[in-house]
């Protein structure tokens, strides 16, 4: 579901998402050749009345052979602030240059902030699409 071609909508229970209770994802995409990449981007769901937050950190990072990977860029989230309505965050990377495998890192914020109404248990991480261009 995370390269199907479906984009998720802010409902989280449209069955486009990949939810991670507490758990980072890691996923790689094996493009079957290397290819030009000119830009690599995937969405993330904020809906704190749900106990869903943005990741920490999203790394993306490409290779030719699947073993050696070169970082290509992160973005980083804080979950300091609530966000009132339900949101999805696209992320974005521009990419210079030829790969076969592309890997995603995304790291849950862990556990619901103090200022949340479930401080202390675990937060969810949802994903959707991840599109190669």
């Amino acid at each position: 579901a995370l390269i199907d071609g479906i984009l998720a909508s802010t409902n989280l229970q449209d069955g486009s998402w990949q939810g991670f209770e507490g758990n980072d994802l890691e996923v790689v995409i094996d493009l079957g050749k290397s290819i030009q990449i000119k830009k690599i981007r995937c969405n993330f769901l904020s809906d704190n009345n749900s106990w869903v937050f943005l990741p920490k950190q999203v790394t993306i990072l490409v290779s030719d052979d699947g073993i050696t990977y070169k970082s290509i860029g992160e973005s980083t989230f804080s979950s300091e602030k609530e966000t009132k309505t339900a949101l999805i965050q696209p992320v974005s990377f521009s990419v210079k240059g030829n790969a076969r495998f592309v890997k995603l890192k995304a790291i849950n914020q862990g556990i619901c902030p103090g200022w949340h109404q479930g401080a202390g248990n675990k937060a969810w991480l949802f994903a959707d699409e991840i599109v190669v261009e």
